[in-house]
């Protein structure tokens, strides 16, 4: 059995096609087992609230009791709470990424954490008082997913601040307004990745974040900005904001531009050849990756 207790990676993500479901028991088993386990996927794509899922904190105790040396703890869509969260960042030092999402975890949850560099806490009930702590416990993260959490402007100038390192933000369906914008502009150079959605016309970006972000995010390849359009005067979305970050950001390779009556059609056509060209260059990767897939079979069945 020494391959077994020698093992670092388990993966026993449910998905929606697996009959599989594991138990606490087998966590259990498994980590007394595996000692060595620094990369732990026990995430599942069922809705945590139509299914009963049988991994809960009792399964992620046993995991930070015999497994200190994880590094990698994938738990969305579990019924896991603040404690066995707790008992993760007591016993495993080296935790660096971790998905929380659609969990029940609060802002407790992130109370020790102090190591990590990828956090996914979409769906929770995080709060500002929970992202300030992270960010002033966690100055290396540079991948954060708050999507659909209580977030607003405050904790994200914060989290810019103290993350300047920060390259991915996920932010859909929050209330983040260009005083967000404009602190990632000024403090995370390195941002490569920015996803924020409002659905109130009260929090909205405008040609003003847009700029902040194209003067200082050079490296910027992704952007969404979704938002409704029918903000007050001040907010309007132009054909100023859009084309600063298509001629400032020159690694753009996707842009989701803000409903707005106020871009004109030359402003638009850009934004669509851009568009395409990822979409183009996406479906080639695609099918030289399924070439070479051929090709390898091929090689496998003359050898």
């Amino acid at each position: 059995m020494t391959y077994v207790s020698d093992a670092t990676r388990i993966d026993l993500h449910v998905r929606d096609d697996d009959a599989t479901i594991v138990s606490d028991a087998e966590v259990l088993l498994l980590a007394k087992l595996c000692p060595h386990l620094k990369h732990v996927d026990l995430g599942s794509d069922y809705d945590p609230h139509l299914v009963v899922h049988q991994v809960t904190d009792v399964g992620v105790f046993a995991l930070a009791t015999h497994c200190p040396n994880l590094e990698r703890v994938s738990l969305d869509a579990l019924p896991v709470t603040d404690t066995s969260i707790g008992a993760l960042a007591a016993n495993c030092p080296s935790l660096s990424h971790l998905d929380l999402s659609d969990t029940n975890v609060t802002d407790a949850a992130l109370a020790n954490l102090n190591s990590l560099t990828h956090l996914s806490a979409a769906d929770t009930k995080l709060t500002n008082a929970g992202v300030l702590r992270l960010a002033a416990q966690c100055p290396t993260l540079t991948h954060l997913n708050l999507s659909r959490c209580s977030v607003t402007d405050s904790a994200i100038v914060a989290l810019s601040e103290n993350c300047p390192e920060l390259e991915y933000l996920g932010a859909w369906s929050t209330a983040l307004t260009d005083v967000s914008l404009v602190a990632l502009g000024r403090n995370c150079p390195a941002l490569r990745k920015l996803h924020v959605s409002n659905s109130s016309s009260t929090c909205l970006v405008s040609d003003v974040g847009l700029c902040a972000l194209a003067d200082g995010c050079y490296h910027l390849h992704d952007l969404w900005l979704d938002q409704p359009n029918v903000p007050p005067a001040e907010s309007y979305v132009t054909d100023s904001g859009v084309a600063a970050v298509l001629d400032q950001c020159p690694r753009l390779r996707y842009l989701r531009a803000p409903a707005s009556d106020y871009l004109s059609d030359d402003v638009l056509s850009r934004v669509r050849r851009l568009n395409e060209g990822r979409i183009k260059k996406h479906r080639k990767e695609k099918k030289d990756r399924n070439k070479g897939k051929n090709v390898s079979k091929k090689e496998k069945i003359e050898k």
